[in-house]
Order: C-alpha cells, then structure tokens, then sequence
C-alpha cells in the first residue's frame, strides 16, 4: 500500500500573515511483507497569493490538505512515477526486510506506542 505523509512544515511569518508555510518534506512509503520502499522530498509552497481571509490557520491545518498541495505542486506525472514504487517508481530507496539484523521502527511492526528520536517511549 503507497502512503503519504508530511514529515516537516516550515512556517514563517510573512506581514500581515503569522504562520504561513513556506516549505514542507514529504514522504511516500509502499511496503510488503519483504521490502519497504521510500521516496521523500521537499517543496516549497507558494505564498504570494494568500489573505488573512483565504490563509488556513496553522492550528486548524490537517495533514491530508497539505499532501494535496505537495501533489498539486508535483504535478500528477511526478506523483504517478513516485507511486509506481511497486515497479521501482522513481528516486525510490530500497530496504529489504528480510534481514533480521535491522531494527524496525514502531510504526512498520504494528506496534502502536510511539518513540523519539532517541527510542524513548512517548506516553500516549
């Protein structure tokens, strides 16, 4: 299954605008019982145009909405090769999960606590 997710927001603030997103990493993540595949990136996001009346507030911002301006800034030929990652897709790493040498993070194991940067246990 091709996951996305945002990784990093940049907010700045730009008069009369608190808060506005100038940059965002994203990733996009496909994974099997054997291989996990990722392709990330960043994006600058386009400001010029915004209005305290058309600005979304930071606070109320969901992840989804910013993943449909990552793919909108993209474009869907690029977000269709980075998709394809079940075929290779494109600037995709590989890591194959048959080596059990590799210590996997929380969220590919089903594990549902999550962890720091440093593996401490984040109380939920």
């Amino acid at each position: 299954m091709i996951t996305w997710k945002i990784i990093n927001l940049t907010p700045n603030t730009i008069p009369p605008l608190s808060k506005v997103i100038i940059e965002c990493e994203w990733q996009c993540t496909y994974k099997t019982d054997s291989v996990f595949r990722i392709c990330h990136g960043k994006v600058k996001l386009p400001y010029d145009h915004l209005t305290e009346e058309s600005m979304i507030s930071f606070d109320l911002l969901e992840e989804t909405t910013v993943i449909e301006w990552v793919k909108s800034i993209l474009g869907q030929e690029t977000v269709d090769a980075i998709e394809d990652m079940q075929n290779g897709g494109l600037d995709v790493e590989e890591v194959d999960l048959t080596d059990s040498d590799t210590d996997w993070p929380y969220m590919w194991n089903g594990d549902p606590r999550q962890y720091d940067e440093w593996g401490n246990e984040i109380p939920v």
